[in-house]
């Protein structure tokens, strides 16, 4: 008994010290930049690891909301501050119809990198065909 309560203990100790090492703790917090249009709010807005397209990626996913009174498109742009890294996307989508007040749409920004940025700004404006 007094082995495997000995054991246990030596076991607990070495997991303790091995997890965060192998980078299983909590990553460093990081710095968002919002520039939302009065007319559209981000309503959700996650970041995790995958694969895109078969290669490394950080995955960022944004969902928008339109709080006008007209409907509408939004361009938004994602950019990690100090790497060349930037996307954009139109939402909704170019082709389909506008998003009608009070309706949200999702966008995913594929960034292929092994890093997630500490800094990242995010700017959502209304888009038409007069900008």
């Amino acid at each position: 008994m007094r082995t495997k309560t000995w054991m246990s203990c030596v076991i607990f100790l070495i997991v303790g010290f091995w997890l965060p090492a192998t980078g299983l703790a909590a990553e460093p917090e990081m710095v968002i930049d919002f520039d939302v249009t009065p007319k559209g709010q981000v309503v959700q807005l996650s970041m995790t690891k995958g694969k895109w397209g078969g290669k490394p990626a950080v995955l960022v996913k944004a969902k928008v909301k339109n709080i006008g009174s007209q409907p509408i498109q939004f361009k938004v742009t994602c950019d990690f501050v100090g790497t060349d890294i930037s996307r954009g996307f139109m939402v909704p989508k170019v082709g389909k119809p506008l998003l009608e007040p009070g309706k949200s749409k999702t966008a995913t920004f594929p960034f292929p990198s092994n890093e997630t940025p500490r800094k990242m700004q995010f700017k959502v404006v209304d888009f038409t065909l007069d900008d």
